[in-house]
């Protein structure tokens, strides 16, 4: 019995070795890059890229909308786990059928597949695990808070 508990823990550790967790909220944690695991803020990015839309450099870009929302280049996959998406679609993302960076409200218990902004055919699965709106600031606009549980390593095809 011991045995089992042991190579069950092993498991478990192997399983969830490469898996981090991330919460973004307007504006202090605004955009997200998954290559480099960098969150920044809002402020910090405008004040070194005043007129470039972030939603073209970050995977994720969240928005100050009425409710949770984030521009990325996404697949929603629904409310199923994490560890159920091993193969990304190589086609049918948001940017590709539009055209352009394409904004949306995030849906809680989702799971995302999201093609990374990085060229090289990346894409990283994600489940959001929080998406909740938090109040307004005056200066700032509507605050959303999101959680995502992700894997550290890009998925490449």
């Amino acid at each position: 019995m011991l045995k089992y508990f042991i190579l069950s823990i092993l498991l478990l550790g192997t399983i969830f070795a490469n898996t981090i967790t991330t919460t973004l909220q307007w504006p202090d944690k605004a955009y997200f890059n998954f290559a480099s695991n960098e969150v920044v803020s809002y402020d910090e990015y405008l004040a070194s890229n005043p007129t470039q839309d972030p939603s073209e450099i970050f995977d994720i870009a969240l928005e100050p909308w009425d409710e949770p929302a984030w521009c990325a280049n996404r697949i929603d996959m629904g409310n199923v786990a994490l560890s159920s998406l091993t193969i990304p679609p190589t086609s049918g993302y948001s940017d590709d059928i539009l055209g352009f960076a394409d904004c949306g409200y995030v849906e809680e218990g989702h799971t995302y597949w999201i093609k990374t902004r990085d060229g090289n055919m990346a894409y990283a699965k994600v489940k959001v695990t929080e998406a909740v709106h938090i109040g307004v600031d005056d200066t700032y606009g509507n605050i959303n808070k999101i959680g995502l549980l992700h894997n550290s390593d890009l998925v490449l095809t």
